[in-house]
């Protein structure tokens, strides 16, 4: 167990020897227990970045929701490190991981450490070149409260569950995120509630179920369509 501020964690072990962080107050945990890593690269690289990156756009503006252990992020940056588009990356996390927790973290992370520390390090509020093709801008302040100075590419949507954080699952939400995708751009998410796609749908997003990652039957994508 990890003393995290107020917060009371401990890093645990996935089903693909991946990590994840568990709120002990809570039971809330970052990622699925069934496999972190797998279900990252299923939803947001597979499911969105990859899809984008087949645009062959030179730039790509992604903004995550719920920077949590950098594994997003750290995923991101390695599947583009050999690519010639340049990735600008914000993540918005109110509860930041406190530095003894990270740095277990990549202490016990086999898949570049030393870049997570970099991700994790990087100061707050000031965009940084995590790689010569990745700049990371970690915002620490909720959804709600974002003004966002650009358009977002592509959304990766990853907030706790809607039973955890009902707030972030709400037609009013999904609207604000609408607003913020560019023409073609989407958003991806780990979660396949009805609610939350009738939530996206509203909104104005053309909303699609996709096969999930292991042990889960669906996830969903949601597109702003040009035009």
């Amino acid at each position: 167990m990890l003393v995290d501020g107020v917060r009371e964690v401990r890093v645990e072990v996935t089903g693909d020897g991946s990590l994840t962080i568990v709120d002990l107050a809570t039971g809330s945990t970052y990622h699925s227990r069934h496999g972190a890593k797998a279900e990252s690269l299923h939803v947001f690289i597979g499911a969105g970045l990859q899809p984008m990156l087949d645009k062959g756009l030179e730039r790509l503006n992604i903004l995550e929701m719920g920077f949590g252990t950098g594994l997003n992020a750290l995923l991101t940056a390695r599947h583009v490190c050999e690519l010639t588009v340049q990735v600008h990356y914000t993540a918005l996390e109110c509860y930041p991981l406190g530095q003894r927790v990270w740095e277990e973290l990549a202490l016990r992370e086999n898949d570049l450490p030393e870049m997570l520390r970099d991700l994790h390090g990087s100061p707050w509020n000031t965009e940084c070149s995590i790689t010569p093709n990745f700049r990371l801008t970690k915002r620490e302040e909720r959804l709600q409260d974002f003004v966002p100075p650009e358009a977002y590419d592509l959304i990766y949507y990853d907030a706790f569950e809607p039973g955890t954080q009902p707030e972030l699952w709400t037609e009013e939400i999904f609207r604000k995120l609408f607003g913020m995708t560019s023409p073609g751009g989407m958003l991806v998410t780990y979660c396949a509630k009805g609610s939350v796609r009738r939530a996206m749908q509203a909104a104005g997003y053309a909303v699609e179920r996709l096969p999930g990652p292991p042990f889960k039957r669906e996830m969903l994508r949601a597109v702003r369509l040009s035009g």
